[in-house]
């Protein structure tokens, strides 16, 4: 029953494809990110009209692979981000994380099927 199936795509998934993608929905999903991350601020503040404040600022690349089962061939997806924290009004801590990704199939990379995702968050 395709009730039970998982949906490898997305934000909790591969981040290049849609969450409902046909070729990541399976009766399970096995996949794997590396991150790799630069911090390029640091313990300095950016004001933003006494709005926001940020003091940490990293960028970096996403690599992910993975499939449903039955595992054929496993799609890939690679992206970038960037994360920054800081505090909002009054004091309250904040995290901004702005990522886009692209899916890699084995023909080609396609930049019109390109995601973004955008999280706020109150911490990491």
């Amino acid at each position: 029953d395709d009730f039970f199936y998982f949906f490898g795509g997305g934000l909790p998934g591969l981040k290049g494809y849609t969450f409902y993608d046909t070729e990541l929905t399976g009766k399970g999903i096995l996949n794997h990110s590396i991150y790799l991350r630069r911090v390029i601020l640091d313990e300095k503040f950016i004001s933003f009209k006494d709005f926001i404040e940020f003091n940490k600022l990293s960028l970096g690349l996403v690599f992910q692979y993975g499939d449903a089962y039955p595992f054929d061939i496993p799609k890939v997806s690679s992206g970038v981000e960037i994360r920054s924290r800081g505090f909002l009004f009054y004091g309250y801590p904040a995290a901004v994380t702005f990522e886009h990704h692209y899916p890699i199939t084995a023909k080609s990379i396609d930049i019109n099927e390109s995601k973004s995702y955008f999280k706020l968050l109150f911490d990491f």
